[in-house]
C-alpha cells in the first residue's frame, strides 16, 4: 500500500505513467492489490488524456467488461479504433475479434481477416484459431482445411485452448491428417483441463463413442457437468440428453428437462425437439440402449 500511496503522489502531479500504473494498482485482472472499478477507471481515463501509449486499449477494455463505468460496447470500439491507429496490436485484435463476430458493430468477416492477421504476426495466440475458423469453412478466403490445421496447429503451440480443441476435432475426425483417436483424447483433454467448454464436451462426446475403459461413461459425465455449469449450451443439452436417456446416470425426467430448457434459453433451437420427444417419450424407449449426439 505504501508504494501505491507513493504512485498516486506522483499521478495527482500529471504523471501520465504513474497515472497508468494506480489504475492498474486498483484492477486485480492488472496485477493490481485489490478490486476498486471505479477508481481503476478513473485512473486510466486521466492516462488517456496524458497520453499513455497503452491506457487507450486498457479503456476500451473496460468500457467492454462494464468495469468502474456502464458497459458501452460502442465506446469500446472507439478507443479501439484510435489505439488501433497508434499501432496497439491489443486493440488491432479486438477490433479484428469484434468485427468477426459481429459484437457490437455489423459483422464484416473480410475486414476482420486483415487485422486477426496483423494480430498473429504478433503472436496473439487466439487470432491464429479465428484465422483457422476462416479457412475451415471458408470465410471470406477459399476453404482449405489444411491451411486451417497449420493456424490451428501455430495457436496451439502458443497456448490457445480453442486451437488446441479444434486440432482434436481434425486429429478425431482425420481432417488434414491421419484419423487418431489417441491424439484426439489427449488434445481434448489438454485443453479441458483449462477449462474450455468446448473441450469438455468434445472430449466427454469423445469417451461415449469410443468407450475404450470402463470408466469413461462416468468420467464423460464429468466434463459434461463441468461444461454445463459453465453455461455453455452444447454441455446443458448434452447433460438433459444423457438424463433423459439414462446413459451413465439414472434416467430423469425432470432433470433433463431442466437442463434443455437452460440450453434452449440460450438460443439452441434443436432443443425444442428434445423438449418434445421427452413429453411425447414412449415406455418402450426406455429399454432401448442410448446413443449419444453425433461427434462435431
Amino acid at each position: 500500500m505504501k508504494k501505491l500511496e507513493r504512485l498516486l503522489k506522483k499521478a495527482q502531479t500529471g504523471d501520465a505513467h504513474a497515472c497508468f500504473l494506480v489504475a492498474c494498482a486498483y484492477d486485480r485482472a492488472k496485477g493490481g492489490v485489490c478490486d476498486e472499478p471505479e477508481k481503476a477507471f478513473l485512473w486510466m481515463r486521466k492516462a488517456v488524456r496524458k497520453g499513455h501509449p497503452w491506457a487507450l486499449t486498457n479503456l476500451g477494455k473496460y468500457y467492454e467488461l462494464g468495469f468502474g463505468v456502464a458497459r458501452d460496447i460502442s465506446k469500446a470500439l472507439a478507443c479501439w479504433k484510435k489505439a488501433a491507429k497508434q499501432g496497439s496490436i491489443p486493440a488491432i485484435f479486438n477490433l479484428g475479434l469484434h468485427l468477426f463476430h459481429g459484437d457490437g458493430i455489423r459483422k464484416d468477416i473480410k475486414k476482420a481477416i486483415p487485422l486477426l492477421m496483423q494480430a498473429a504476426e504478433a503472436k496473439v495466440a487466439p487470432a491464429y484459431f479465428l484465422l483457422g475458423q476462416c479457412h475451415e469453412f471458408g470465410l471470406e478466403v477459399e476453404k482449405d482445411e489444411n491451411v486451417a490445421m497449420n493456424y490451428y496447429t501455430e495457436g496451439a503451440m502458443l497456448g490457445d485452448t480453442n486451437a488446441i480443441w479444434r486440432l482434436g476435432v481434425f486429429c478425431y475426425n482425420g481432417i488434414a491428417c491421419e484419423r487418431s483417436v489417441e491424439d484426439a483424447i489427449y488434445l481434448f483433454e489438454s485443453a479441458a483441463q483449462q477449462g474450455n467448454p468446448k473441450a469438455q464436451v468434445s472430449l466427454a462426446v469423445c469417451l461415449l463413442n469410443e468407450k475404450q475403459q470402463s470408466t469413461d461413461e462416468t468420467t464423460a459425465l464429468l466434463w459434461i457437468r463441468k461444461a454445463a455449469r459453465q453455461g455453455h449450451p452444447e454441455g446443458q443439452k448434452l447433460l438433459g440428453y444423457l438424463y433423459a436417456t439414462g446413459l451413465g446416470v439414472r434416467r430423469s425426467p425432470r432433470l433433463a428437462r431442466k437442463w434443455y430448457l437452460r440450453a434452449l434459453a440460450q438460443g439452441d433451437q434443436e432443443v425444442q425437439g428434445l423438449l418434445d420427444a421427452l413429453r411425447n417419450r414412449a415406455p418402450q424407449a426406455e429399454e432401448r440402449t442410448p446413443h449419444p449426439p453425433q461427434f462435431k
